[in-house]
């Protein structure tokens, strides 16, 4: 009876590691392409910067949450992570 106690405890903590780190890793993924595309290093997506990416673009206004033109790392991150975009329109 403790074995198999022990066995699920093991299998929940386990299953619970693998998921926080695919997380971290689909933020880290997301991370490394946002610095790839910000041409200018000045921690935004413009249009320009964004040309290379049709799903990206076509995306733009549904992901532009404070409507200043250009995508900051939290709103790149929550879309490609597949989170909502509630950020209250800050970057």
């Amino acid at each position: 009876m403790k074995s198999k106690l022990a066995l699920t405890i093991a299998l929940v903590f386990g299953a619970a590691g693998a998921v926080s780190g695919g997380l971290a890793s689909a933020g880290t993924f997301a991370t490394g392409n946002f610095m790839k595309m910000d041409k200018d290093k000045d921690g935004y997506l413009t249009m320009e910067e964004m040309k290379g990416d049709k799903e990206l673009m076509a995306q733009m206004k549904k992901m532009d949450m404070n409507k200043d033109g250009k995508l900051g790392r939290k709103e790149y991150s929550s879309f490609r992570s597949g989170q909502s975009f509630g950020t209250g329109g800050k970057n």
